[in-house]
């Protein structure tokens, strides 16, 4: 990304945690987490973008999350800021599976602003004093269950980031699955019996933040 100021590097990792919330799990995650480490230790990057899936596990694992949220917070030498959607809101009925954390480096946080859902503008990561923003889950990232997925947490989370005078909106979706994927492999169409479940849950989504985009650059 190129400014007046020079050019600002993102990086963008994704991971399914799978049963997260178990011992092993937690190990696997630690090991995945090796590569954010070893790219924001290196100072290359000034946005490091994090999106996960099963936050917490089938069984709401508390632990896991915080241990998350400590891990991923280490993530990147001298960050200037860090914050996230993480699951902190657990009785929430629009928490969902998906996990988002952003973290940016001290030499961008002036060039970079994310809208806030509440105020429904761009708010800087600084104030008038240089104290860095505090961060505001549910404002910043946006979560939001498909709206025929009762009991599960199927669903996504977005986020938009302004940097210098380009906007950037991130997307984590989390589609329904096969109960065996095997199954659907070795099917006629490979198509499976969740498709067009996963095909409206799409279209939802993307219809939805494409509305709220409209709003931000209205």
């Amino acid at each position: 990304m190129k400014g007046s100021e020079g050019p600002l590097r993102c990086c963008v990792f994704t991971s399914n945690l799978g049963s997260a919330g178990e011992d092993e799990s937690r190990d696997v995650f630690r090991g995945w987490l090796e590569d954010p480490k070893r790219v924001g230790r290196e100072g290359g990057v000034d946005v490091m973008c994090l999106h996960l899936q099963e936050i917490g596990g089938k069984s709401f694992d508390k632990g896991f999350n915080d241990m998350l949220a400590k891990d991923t917070a280490d993530l990147m030498d001298g960050a200037g800021w860090y914050s996230g959607l993480m699951a902190h809101q657990l009785d929430d009925q629009d928490f969902t599976a998906v996990g988002a954390v952003v973290i940016i480096s001290k030499r961008a946080l002036p060039r970079v602003q994310i809208y806030d859902a509440i105020q429904e503008r761009h708010v800087p990561l600084l104030d008038q004093s240089g104290t860095p923003l505090l961060p505001r889950s549910s404002a910043h990232f946006v979560p939001r269950k498909f709206l025929d997925a009762g009991v599960s947490r199927k669903g996504w989370v977005h986020y938009n980031l302004r940097i210098d005078s380009h906007e950037w909106t991130f997307v984590a979706i989390h589609l329904y699955h096969d109960d065996d994927n095997w199954v659907t492999y070795n099917s006629e169409d490979c198509r499976g019996p969740s498709a067009k479940r996963r095909s409206n849950a799409l279209k939802e989504s993307v219809g939805t933040v494409d509305e709220k985009l409209k709003k931000i650059w209205k």
